[in-house]
């Protein structure tokens, strides 16, 4: 009986042992893990319905196809392309990896794919991480700044880098006439623009005696030196008496136009009224202005092509369409300036030194002797109508409308004769040169 009782209970604990070994244990199991992208590095890789070759082929996959791995088990991945799904072996699938951003503010990285995971790190927006592999919602990452490796949310995870707004280091103001605007921190750098004196710009950061400034659209470098913190006057100065300019004497009639094409082009109209003063907008005094000129040139010999003969609006393109389309030997772009109430002169602009320089300075000094007004230069400037005008073209700025004085003064029949005339002069002195 005793013999018999002993039998019995071993044969009981046998069968126990063995039920928790076949339900319990894991035996021959896939293990549980993230799944991941990975990619085919054999020609052909057959994908099989079981982890085994012995089992049929469910499928087959190409070199570089890209996979997704579910599971792994001895030696054996479970894998998915389109259609095809099985088991493959983990020897021909190398992991995919891809570069992320973190686009919150500040993101949690923790131990497990769930909140209740420990955090094991803060991840300040734009941090860059190493994509590995998804599990649910959560993406499992490595951080080359932190050189950890966590789980993190992959609603905050995006493939292109988040935009991240450059911080002010402060307002200064332009003490130079015309500033330069490079493309990079040294004279060897192209100009890109020039902003003019007084102007309040925005400086991004600084490198040796460079500051990168940004005013309206145009961002570059510029000299520091030229740069300063203290806000100009907003005092305006007592206007100072002028000398009535007298007209430089010209012969009714040039033989250096004679032959000449000339685009003048009338700045702004229509929807587009440009710069406006108390009592007077750009576009009217534009138009009125290369009315003036273009009747001149006329009587002199040239060919003219006006822009705009009335107040119309005419795109930047359409501007320069028209230049090509005559092939003139001078594009000139009247305009009126705009800035404070201080402001004053007239200046004319350039953007290829050796195409244009030449006729931009006749006209700056013709222009100056003629009105006796501020000499404020002629210069490099990033403006559409010439920098992308194949012929040489000028943009001149006939004095400023925010200078209430000075708007009153350009808007009279006598300055705009005697500005039409100096512009005159100038283009007459520089063809006979040519």
């Amino acid at each position: 009986m005793k013999t018999a009782s002993i039998v019995k209970k071993t044969l009981c604990l046998i069968v126990l042992v063995t039920f928790f070994m076949i339900n319990i244990l894991p035996h021959g199991e896939a293990q549980a893990a993230y799944s991941y992208q990975g990619k085919v590095t054999a020609d052909v890789l057959n994908v099989r319905v079981k982890p085994g070759t012995s089992y049929a082929i469910a499928g087959k996959l190409k070199r570089g196809q890209t996979v997704t791995v579910s599971a792994q088990q001895n030696g054996w991945a479970k894998v998915s392309s389109g259609k095809t799904a099985g088991w493959a072996s983990s020897k021909y699938i190398s992991s995919v990896n891809w570069r992320g951003y973190v686009n919150a503010t500040s993101l949690n990285m923790r131990s497990l794919p769930t909140t209740r995971g420990k955090v094991i790190a803060s991840l300040p927006k734009s941090t860059v991480v190493t994509v590995q592999g998804t599990e649910s919602s959560w993406l499992k990452v490595y951080v080359p700044s932190k050189k950890k490796t966590g789980w993190v949310s992959q609603s905050y995870i995006s493939k292109n880098q988040p935009t991240v707004a450059p911080t002010s280091l402060g307002t200064r103001y332009v003490t130079a006439s015309s500033l330069n605007v490079r493309n990079k921190p040294s004279t060897s750098g192209s100009v890109i623009g020039s902003v003019k004196q007084n102007t309040a710009v925005q400086v991004l950061s600084k490198s040796g005696t460079w500051s990168k400034i940004k005013n309206n659209g145009l961002t570059g470098w510029s000299a520091s030196s030229y740069l300063t913190e203290k806000k100009p006057s907003g005092k305006v100065p007592a206007p100072k008496p002028k000398p009535t300019p007298t007209p430089p004497t010209t012969p009714t009639s040039s033989s250096a136009l004679r032959g000449k094409t000339i685009v003048v082009d009338a700045g702004h109209g229509g929807v587009d009224p440009g710069a406006s003063g108390r009592s007077f907008k750009e576009k009217a005094l534009a138009l009125n202005s290369a009315n003036s000129l273009a009747s001149l040139l006329r009587r002199n010999g040239a060919r003219v092509i006006m822009t705009r003969t009335s107040d119309v609006y005419l795109s930047l393109s359409a501007r320069v369409n028209i230049s090509h389309a005559y092939n003139p030997d001078a594009f000139v772009s009247l305009h009126y300036n705009s800035f404070n109430s201080m402001s004053s002169g007239v200046e004319t602009f350039y953007y290829s030194y050796a195409k244009e320089s030449g006729m931009a300075n006749y006209v700056q000094r013709g222009l100056v002797a003629s009105t006796g007004m501020k000499n404020r230069g002629a210069r490099f400037g990033n403006y559409h109508v010439l920098r992308e005008n194949r012929r040489p073209a000028i943009l001149v700025e006939l004095g400023f409308l925010s200078n209430p004085a000075e708007e009153k003064l350009v808007a009279s029949a006598s300055y705009q004769q005697r500005a039409v005339q100096g512009m005159y002069n100038g283009l007459v002195g520089y063809f006979s040169t040519r």
